[in-house]
């Protein structure tokens, strides 16, 4: 298969990347070697991403830096402590949010502006919808590492709010519970902004499904209807 083929089929593999990574990382709570396995999955995600995304020089130059730092703080978070694993968090956690939520707009415009639906798009559309979550995790652990007690969390898994990793994972799992609103109630947003954003996504999440495939299947209908 040659670069020319990989490219006509890069959200393929952008969407190969991110399930494994998604799965992996709801894997590795406690276990070294899945965490690790997880850091190696988030750098070529994000390698993944900025290659399939960003096309243009200017964001590639932006993005690409975004991505660099992510990678470094997320390293950088095993050699230091105390107030400096909160400050790295912090700028980690707004990093993602940007660069993720970036490209999830850019994926749709470029949907948008089609005529064609080919298969890839529908793979595109697809990628768009996991990036956004994993944006949403993003802003959530931002929330709460900003206004600690943002949210309620069942004792069950309380404590992994404190790790780097597992904080991680647990509100990729609850960004994806309320993308989809289904809500097990494992966790519960208690106050300003986290209440706020979580409305936000769960509407995103209903909007998103709408008018996405109604976008499709109407690129669908307008390339049946066309004369030959």
């Amino acid at each position: 298969m040659n670069l020319s083929t990989i490219r006509d089929r890069r959200f393929l593999v952008l969407l190969s990347t991110l399930a494994i990574g998604l799965v992996v990382q709801s894997l590795n709570r406690g276990f070294v070697a899945s965490t690790l396995l997880a850091e190696g999955l988030l750098v070529v995600a994000l390698l993944v991403v900025f290659w399939v995304v960003f096309e243009r020089t200017r964001q590639r130059l932006a993005t690409l830096a975004a991505a660099a730092l992510a990678i470094i703080l997320s390293g950088a978070h095993h050699f230091l402590a105390g107030p400096q694993q909160l400050e790295l968090a912090l700028a980690f956690h707004g990093l993602m949010m940007v660069f993720l939520g970036w490209a999830a707009v850019q994926i749709l415009r470029g949907l948008f502006a089609g005529r064609v639906a080919r298969a890839d798009d529908v793979l595109g559309a697809l990628c768009a919808y996991l990036i956004a979550g994993w944006a949403w995790a993003n802003l959530y652990a931002l929330t709460e590492l900003l206004v600690p007690g943002s949210f309620s969390v069942s004792a069950d898994i309380r404590n992994e709010l404190a790790a780097w990793h597992d904080r991680q994972a647990l509100f990729t799992y609850y960004s994806f519970v309320t993308l989809t609103t289904v809500g097990y109630g494992d966790m519960t947003p208690v106050r300003a902004p986290a209440t706020t954003i979580v409305l936000a996504e769960a509407v995103f999440g209903q909007f998103y499904v709408a008018i996405v495939v109604a976008q499709i299947v109407g690129m669908r209908l307008a390339q049946a209807l066309k004369p030959h």
